[in-house]
């Protein structure tokens, strides 16, 4: 079957309204454009050049694996850690006598797979990197009690910072939104 993107677009949209309703987002309508959006573009740059695109509206709007929206989620999640840290005062804090973690040492690796997946001309070497960042930081976030109010904590807000702000530098690369709340 072949359809337009427009009326691909519209579809998504609709489908994403149902879950943008249930959100924390300020703007329900404006957030289920943005997911629509990181849905198609995702989709289609995840996939290497020489293969064909298949288009799945359910893994395309999935908060969970290999989608755009996953990507947003994680940012959002993110976001909201960090504002929380602000509103109980805990400032963003290197220490610098920390080992670094795998999560770190992925952010780390944000400028080589930029230049990697141009150098190629394959965005897909992009998006993997996207989401193995996401998906390592979800891990992390899972076992790591943030604002625990220990002496770590500001070192721990300042990795979720840097982990926000690759995540909305890595969506702007693709053209993708990164909302704050979802």
């Amino acid at each position: 079957n072949v359809i337009t993107g427009e009326s691909l677009l519209d579809d998504l949209i609709e489908a994403a309204k149902a879950r943008a309703v249930e959100s924390r987002a300020d703007d329900p309508n404006k957030l289920a454009q943005e997911i629509a959006v990181a849905a198609v573009k995702y989709q289609i740059l995840k996939q290497a050049s020489h293969k064909a695109i298949v288009f799945d509206r359910e893994r395309a709007l999935s908060l969970e694996g290999d989608s755009g929206p996953y990507l947003q989620y994680a940012h959002a999640r993110a976001h909201q850690v960090v504002e929380k840290a602000r509103e109980q005062g805990v400032n963003p804090a290197i220490d610098a006598q920390t080992e670094p973690n795998e999560l770190v040492r992925f952010l780390h690796r944000f400028p080589e797979a930029v230049e990697y997946a141009a150098r190629e001309l394959e965005p897909h070497l992009f998006t993997n990197y996207l989401l193995n960042l996401a998906s390592v930081f979800n891990s992390w976030y899972a076992q790591v009690h943030i604002l625990d109010g220990s002496a770590s904590s500001p070192h721990k807000v300042a990795i979720v910072d840097a982990v926000r702000r690759t995540l909305k530098n890595g969506l702007w690369v693709l053209g993708i939104p990164a909302p704050e709340k979802m």
